[in-house]
């Protein structure tokens, strides 16, 4: 993933992490300027873990997606005892169902806070890009390839029709920076 789009990502967490101390947010900043990002990243989750400062599910989600990118699952591991359940949005989904819609899944990505969506392709969807959490390849009896837009559950809340399986994971990379798709096992 890009630097900038780890970066951006990183200040996010910290623009709404519930760290109060204006010391520990400067060092996180400085860290990032310095292109430091995954420092940056352990510096926040270590501040959280020792203020035990509580944070929600879903903030914890982001923070783990974010590692995940980074390479450094570590930082979020304690982070759990810090955590509270608000009832918030589930977890950024696993594997899709084989079927979705009567269409035959074969690949799919997550999407989470370091996939930055581009505003690229409007879609009549209220809130789409807090709403998507998704996306699936499935294909009908047809030809056609279709990209699925999903939300936590897998319920499809948009798609798009393509020629080719390439044309749709373009699709979704034209709409979504930094997405990885995987073939269903």
């Amino acid at each position: 993933m890009d630097a900038r789009l780890l970066v951006t990502a990183v200040r996010q967490l910290l623009d709404s992490s519930p760290i109060s101390r204006d010391e520990v947010r400067d060092d996180v900043r400085h860290l990032l300027a310095a292109d430091e990002i995954a420092l940056a990243f352990d510096t926040l989750c270590s501040w959280i873990f020792e203020d035990q400062v509580e944070i929600s599910r879903d903030y914890l989600l982001r923070l783990t997606d974010v590692a995940g990118v980074l390479g450094v699952p570590g930082a979020v591991r304690r982070l759990e005892e810090v955590t509270r359940d608000l009832g918030e949005r589930p977890a950024t989904p696993g594997e899709p169902p084989r079927e979705l819609d009567g269409a035959r899944v074969f690949g799919y990505a997550l999407v989470g806070p370091a996939h930055t969506h581009t505003g690229r392709t409007v879609h009549s969807v209220t809130n789409f890009a807090d709403v998507v959490c998704g996306l699936a390849l499935a294909q009908y009896d047809e030809d056609a390839i279709y990209l699925f837009y999903c939300d936590e559950e897998w319920n499809v809340v948009s798609d798009t029709c393509h020629s080719s399986e390439q044309d749709a994971v373009a699709q979704a990379r034209f709409e979504f920076d930094g997405l990885d798709f995987h073939r269903l096992t």
